[in-house]
């Protein structure tokens, strides 16, 4: 895991506990979630001096970007903030990170390669949304057979609860997304 950057060292915190876990994975053993921190008092005294990096800041809201910005410069904390503002909002009122980077009141760092997707066709039809080409994007994908449409209602639920089930088996994640809570709640019961 990262532990020092410019010789002071670091804490890495994340909006989640989902977000926290997968820093984690990828190292960050000690990720807490950023409530941890505003919360706990004895936490907030083992950050002196120290960086700051919040991870998915695109979730943060004006309230938690206050609080988080209050206690970094109360502790003579560099704050870093890391995420996607196109991609993530937080639940809470106000979209902090995307008013920054509005603002022009930070230094920006911007990723332009794709590194997620592995697959070529997959990383070239996410570049294409991401860019705003969404049917070009979604061509992309129809052609690479990651799409796949269901007409009929009973089928395609039990095709749904199938791969879920699958992939939880495997220990892997899965997620669905229903457009409305009624549609999650007939899904959930397959």
């Amino acid at each position: 895991a990262l532990e020092k950057l410019s010789g002071q060292k670091v804490r890495v915190f994340a909006p989640s506990a989902s977000a926290v876990e997968v820093l984690r994975k990828e190292g960050f053993t000690s990720a807490e979630t950023l409530q941890q921190l505003l919360e706990n008092q004895e936490r907030q005294k083992e950050i002196k001096g120290r960086i700051l990096w919040i991870d998915e800041a695109g979730f943060l809201s004006l309230k938690q970007m206050n609080a988080l910005i209050a206690l970094a410069a109360a502790n003579n904390c560099r704050v870093i903030l890391s995420g996607d503002s196109r991609q993530h909002h937080g639940v809470e009122r106000g979209d902090a990170l995307r008013i920054l980077e509005k603002s022009g009141l930070i230094e920006q760092a911007a990723l332009t390669t794709i590194f997620r997707q592995q697959i070529a066709a997959l990383r070239e039809a996410v570049n294409d949304l991401s860019a705003g080409w969404s049917e070009r994007g979604f061509r992309r994908l129809e052609e690479s057979g990651v799409i796949q449409e269901i007409e009929d209602h009973s089928e395609r639920l039990k095709a749904l609860a199938e791969r879920h089930l699958a992939a939880v088996k495997e220990g892997k994640t899965s997620m669905i997304v229903s457009p409305t809570h009624a549609d999650a709640r007939i899904t959930a019961d397959a």
